[in-house]
């Protein structure tokens, strides 16, 4: 399997959202930094200390992301959202 690297590209509050609903906290997500990279070869295999929620979200543009070489994704916390960008190594794209 080929190695992709998931890199965090941004970490965003909805501010609006979290005042009406009254969300517990409007902070960004705590659990990633801004440029935070992770290098993945398992998709089965979280990487330790990577949100299972959003692991779960981003397996669904693996394929796509095999396909396109990159992939933009973001979690489905519509309070504290964070996106990521997919990109399959360059080895992987050589046969």
């Amino acid at each position: 399997m080929s190695k992709n690297k998931v890199t965090v590209l941004r970490r965003m509050a909805n501010h609006d959202l979290i005042e009406e609903y009254g969300h517990r906290t409007a902070a960004p997500c705590d659990l990633f930094e801004d440029g935070q990279e992770f290098m993945v070869q398992d998709w089965d295999k979280r990487p330790k200390g990577f949100c299972e929620w959003a692991w779960a979200d981003l397996a669904k543009k693996i394929e796509l992301a095999a396909k396109l070489g990159v992939v933009v994704a973001c979690c489905t916390d519509g309070f504290r959202p964070v996106v990521f960008e997919i990109e399959r190594s360059k080895s992987s794209t050589q046969a």
